[in-house]
């Protein structure tokens, strides 16, 4: 029997990811889904994908607003508030321990050792929260090969096949691509997702639903919108290479799309039965 759910334990649970978290954002949100939602079942999968997704709307740190829109969903304001700053406050206190130190040691030899052990660590964290999202997020469509990508270690309960396609992906990165146009292809990826949630929100909640109020006008219509015109602007600022790399990878994407679903014939959740999903995790 799982724990209920009080605003004390999503004090709690996040002050222990804020000060024990590693690996950014993705591996953050991970936390949260495995915690959270597989383990103790606080929160149902599809509330927590409808909080991820609007804390995709505006620009900031993904994985506070996530905590924030949790604790909102319980809470209201005050359970925002304190889940903020139970979540946000021990990594502000050592960050601002470590740059002390890094300032003061840097130039040492075990210093930079130690830094970067950390971030060989936190790359292994990131790969697997970033895989066991993407399972949870596009699992269903099966838009990639389930023996390939949704192949989970019995023993290590890694995504063996995973680590080494990203390992391989990253390898062939290195030698061909600069970590500048690297960084802009994948921000044209993300900012694309970014702009179609928002304008995924004006569309069904403004123009099907017509919510007109004060309230709706603002989380409906002029929240997205400012997110949408933010992430417009950083795409057109992004490097002409950058965006062909970016049109280049779309495109395959598309193309894969076009065969699985037999030129946009069949839906996605129809390639493969419900059931089957269910019965692989």
């Amino acid at each position: 029997m799982t724990e209920p759910r009080t605003t004390w334990g999503l004090v709690r649970y996040f002050l222990y990811l804020g000060s024990l978290g590693f690996g950014g954002p993705v591996a953050l949100i991970g936390y949260m889904q495995r915690d959270l939602v597989e383990r103790r079942q606080w929160f149902d999968p599809a509330d927590y994908m409808k909080g991820l997704a609007l804390s995709q709307l505006a620009p900031g740190p993904l994985a506070a607003q996530l905590a924030m829109c949790l604790g909102y969903a319980h809470g209201r304001l005050a359970g925002a508030t304190l889940v903020g700053l139970a979540f946000i406050g021990p990594s502000l206190l050592m960050t601002l321990a470590l740059g002390a130190l890094y300032v003061a040691y840097g130039g040492l030899p075990w210093m930079q050792a130690a830094f970067y052990g950390v971030g060989a660590a936190v790359i292994g964290i990131i790969v697997r929260s970033a895989w066991k999202l993407m399972r949870l997020t596009m699992g269903r469509d099966r838009l990639l090969p389930s023996k390939l990508f949704t192949y989970i270690h019995p023993k290590y309960s890694t995504p063996t096949y995973g680590v080494l396609t990203v390992g391989v992906v990253a390898v062939l990165g290195g030698f061909f691509l600069s970590f500048q146009l690297a960084a802009e292809a994948v921000n044209f990826g993300a900012l694309l997702g970014f702009m179609s949630v928002n304008l995924s929100v004006i569309s069904h909640y403004f123009i099907r639903e017509r919510e007109r109020g004060p309230s709706a006008m603002l989380h409906s219509f002029l929240l997205p919108a400012g997110g949408f015109l933010v992430c417009l602007y950083v795409f057109l600022n992004l490097s002409g290479t950058a965006k062909w790399v970016g049109l280049v990878w779309c495109g395959a994407g598309l193309i894969l799309l076009t065969f699985l679903t037999s030129g946009f014939r069949v839906k996605l959740d129809d390639l493969v039965p419900e059931q089957a999903f269910a019965d692989e995790n």
